[in-house]
Formats: C-alpha cells, sequence, structure tokens
C-alpha cells in the first residue's frame, strides 16, 4: 500500500493488521453498516498490473480466459489466468486506462501473476508492471451509491461491468447499489472527503 495513503487512512482512524484495515474503531458497527448504510471502503486487499505496449490486447487475448476485445473505455469485465491443464491459477477485473490495461487481482497475487505473465512476453511489444502503489480503489455500496456519485463525477455507467472515466477517478458500476471507484494516490485523499 502506498505510504502516503496508509498515512491518510490511518489519520481517518484505520486500524491496520498486515498491512490490511480492519476497521475504523468499531468493527461490528461497520458491518451493520454494510446491511443498514451506504458506505465507503478502501479496496487496499487487491493490487492491480498495469500491462502497456502496442501489442498489450493481442497478449493479453493469448493469454487470459475471456475475449479482451470486449474490454473498452467504457466496459470493464472478469478473466482468469488459467494452467495449460485449464486449472484456474487466478482470477482478476480488467479494465481500460488509455491504451492499457488495468488487471487488479489479489495483492498477494500481484507479483506472482507478474512474473507469471512476463515469462511469456518474449518478442511482443508488452511491458507489465506492478501500479499498486499507484492506483486506490475504493467502494461505495449501499442505495444512495449511484446518487453520490452522480453528485460528485455526473452520469454513471447504466449496466453492470460499465466504466465511466474522469479526470479525476474511474468509475465502475457493479449493480446500481455497487460501485468501485479507482484514482490516483493523490487525487484519494480529497475524493475520500467528498464521499
Amino acid at each position: 500500500m502506498n505510504p502516503d495513503w496508509q498515512q491518510f487512512l490511518t489519520q481517518q482512524g484505520a486500524t491496520f493488521d498486515a498491512g490490511l484495515i480492519q476497521h475504523f474503531g468499531d468493527a461490528a458497527a461497520e458491518l451493520r453498516a454494510t446491511v443498514q448504510s451506504t458506505v465507503l471502503c478502501d479496496l487496499n486487499q487487491f493490487g492491480t498490473l498495469r500491462v502497456s505496449g502496442e501489442d498489450a490486447q493481442s497478449f493479453l487475448q493469448n493469454m487470459l480466459s475471456n475475449d479482451i476485445h470486449e474490454v473498452s473505455a467504457d466496459h470493464a469485465q472478469l478473466s482468469s489466468l488459467n494452467s495449460p491443464k485449464g486449472r484456474m491459477q487466478a482470477t482478476m477485473l480488467i479494465w481500460r486506462n488509455g491504451d492499457d490495461y488495468l488487471l487488479q487481482l489479489p495483492r498477494a497475487l500481484c507479483e506472482p501473476m507478474r512474473k507469471k505473465l512476463s515469462m511469456y512476453v518474449l518478442r511482443a511489444k508488452v511491458k507489465i508492471s506492478d501500479a499498486s502503489d499507484e492506483i486506490v480503489s475504493l467502494g461505495l455500496s449501499g442505495e444512495n451509491a449511484q446518487e453520490i456519485l452522480s453528485k460528485q463525477f455526473g452520469e454513471l455507467p447504466q449496466l453492470p461491468f460499465g466504466f465511466t472515466d474522469t479526470e479525476q477517478a474511474g468509475v465502475l458500476k457493479f449493480s446500481d447499489t455497487r460501485f468501485q471507484v479507482s484514482t490516483t494516490t493523490q487525487y484519494a485523499p480529497t475524493l475520500w472527503q467528498a464521499l
């Protein structure tokens, strides 16, 4: 986790264990709030790999389980990396950031998957880097989530896995009550306080 972001969250009352947020002072009340209220949470249990280069799309198309051509500036997807025998090694959420592909997966798998994917780059014009400390992902969930995000970002995606990219952040819709917002570590504190 980016140290500046971790320091900001600590100032907000976050308690960490093994680098992951456990709670903000009252774990039981926070858990109850997830059922009854609209809640904002840091998704630091996930990391992000950035796949860039002119062959990024064809490289990922050959490596991952889903049709990477379906990932666009306004649509994300779930995919997986499988062994030659078809055993799933990792699942990931994929979206675009300009010409780059961002692959979000459990933070503990980022480095092993970066190494695994890098083994197959060969002559392809592809660079795979760990962007986990550059990108902060936040979850907003609850019946008021869409209204809150609309006030902050304007028009939101209409369909599940729809994606909207603004200057400040990218907004991914899972449902009418569940969203993920991904932003830079520099803008994350401002966005956290606004939400």
